[in-house]
């Protein structure tokens, strides 16, 4: 009896291997996923926070300057309206040209955030940011 115990106590069986394997699929199947969407929704949140802190920052411009700023990048930002957002960060900030209107009253802009096809965007009278990227106005020809 003691023979045939220590035989298969030896090593592990196909079979059992075969069940860790799949039981660590299924929980790397469900977990993987997760990661990444909560990885995407903290970038999503911090996108729209600091569109936010740059729709402030143009409000306080325009008391100042009795104007909203273009800027054409995450520097620029920083540069013009005095922020401190990350210039190598994920997203990629600006208020781009044709998407600022003085002339009008009240004044009106738009900023956005930008990382390949994500990008959210936030108007001067909007209370919070929302999908897409601005919509620039053309310019008149004449």
């Amino acid at each position: 009896m003691k023979f045939f115990l220590r035989k298969y106590t030896k090593s592990f069986e196909l079979i059992e291997l075969t069940v860790v394997i799949v039981v660590l699929g299924v929980i790397f199947g469900f977990a993987i996923p997760a990661f990444v969407n909560a990885k995407r929704e903290a970038q999503d949140k911090e996108a729209r926070t600091s569109l936010e802190l740059i729709q402030d920052a143009e409000n306080m411009h325009r008391l100042e300057r009795h104007e909203y700023a273009e800027c054409s990048s995450t520097g620029d930002c920083n540069d013009v309206l005095d922020l401190d957002l990350a210039p190598r960060g994920y997203w990629t900030y600006s208020v781009p040209a044709g998407s600022v209107d003085n002339a009008v009253l009240p004044p009106k802009f738009c900023a956005q955030a930008v990382h390949d096809i994500r990008a959210w965007h936030i108007n001067h009278d909007d209370t919070e940011a929302s999908g897409g990227v601005c919509v620039v106005a053309e310019p008149d020809p004449d």
